[in-house]
């Protein structure tokens, strides 16, 4: 797979799987000042503990890295394209491998298992389940 890099002063990323990227974002660059910083060191440890970010971020000196998704086609084919926009996606997903994986119960969600795999446009997607934090 061709590596793809973008760069600006804060975030820099590059795409590691076909709907998988490898991100970095510069702290120093984000918190100029030592308050912001100093604000996000104080949250890390509670936002680190929840067992999806433990295994989504990692914190290494001045640089957060995480993985993250995005669904960019690579194929071409003579079917009409079809364009999803979906939000940000949550850790749980990342883990998963896929955008809104389950609900909020755990449960996966109509859209993917009846709507779009149904319809054999996705395939069935891992089971991978996160512990809830207490």
């Amino acid at each position: 797979m061709k590596k793809t890099s973008v760069d600006n002063r804060i975030l820099s990323y590059h795409q590691s799987g076909q709907v998988k990227l490898q991100c970095m974002i510069s702290l120093n660059r984000l918190f100029p000042d030592k308050k912001g910083r100093k604000r996000f060191d104080s949250k890390w440890e509670s936002f680190i503990d929840d067992s999806c970010n433990k295994n989504i971020y990692r914190l290494q000196g001045e640089k957060l890295k995480y993985g993250s998704e995005q669904l960019i086609p690579a194929k071409t084919s003579r079917k009409p394209p079809l364009l999803l926009v979906l939000g940000n996606p949550a850790s749980e997903s990342i883990l998963r491998g896929m955008f809104f994986a389950t609900d909020k119960d755990g449960k996966e969600l109509r859209f993917w298992g009846h709507i779009l795999e149904k319809a054999k446009l996705l395939p069935r997607f891992p089971t991978i389940i996160c512990q809830q934090n207490t």
